[in-house]
């Protein structure tokens, strides 16, 4: 196992002591944990949303077409874009 020492501002310090209490944990273990979950895998483009499929529309065809309008319309950082609206006239 290897050590890293860094420097953090009193502000998030004192952030990660008050959550580490919080959460009955040492300070290593909150920081350690809070970088494995940062460094997981994230999802490849064109993976499908797991959301898919689960509700009913009454739009014919939108099954079929899911993969082109969410690419159009859906952004993971952004949201729904005009055109999802515009599509389903929100």
């Amino acid at each position: 196992m290897s050590t890293l020492q860094i420097q953090l501002d009193d502000e998030l310090m004192e952030h990660l002591r008050q959550t580490a209490q919080v959460q009955a944990v040492s300070l290593e273990t909150l920081v350690r944990t809070a970088l494995e979950a940062y460094l997981q895998p994230q999802p490849r483009a064109g993976q499908r949303y797991s959301f898919i499929g689960i509700g009913r529309s009454g739009k014919p065809g939108l099954s079929s077409q899911v993969e082109e309008i969410l690419s159009v319309g859906a952004s993971r950082r952004g949201g729904w874009g005009s055109s999802f609206r515009l599509y389903f006239n929100m």
